[in-house]
């Protein structure tokens, strides 16, 4: 279990991290969940943005890939906007 809790005069953000090497990946979860959440973020943002994405130099990649490879038919309660 790994728990960080940052300071609210910390002035930094409370998890950095610096990826050198280009051609591999720098954050990999592999999860075995199958009723819970991956990754859940709850924010209390009233003015910024829960995710930002910023990218400044793809030339044939993406900003944000989601792939959705799911059986369910009809009504579906993922939602991307």
């Amino acid at each position: 279990v790994l728990d960080i809790q940052g300071g609210s005069a910390a002035g930094v953000p409370s998890l950095l991290v610096d990826h050198d090497d280009a051609d591999q990946v720098a954050i990999d979860v592999i999860s075995s969940c199958t009723t819970a959440n991956t990754i859940d973020i709850d924010s209390n943002n009233t003015t910024g943005a829960a995710i930002d994405v910023f990218t400044s130099t793809l030339t044939t990649g993406r900003a944000l890939h989601i792939n959705d490879n799911s059986a369910q038919q009809g009504f579906s309660s993922r939602y991307y906007h």
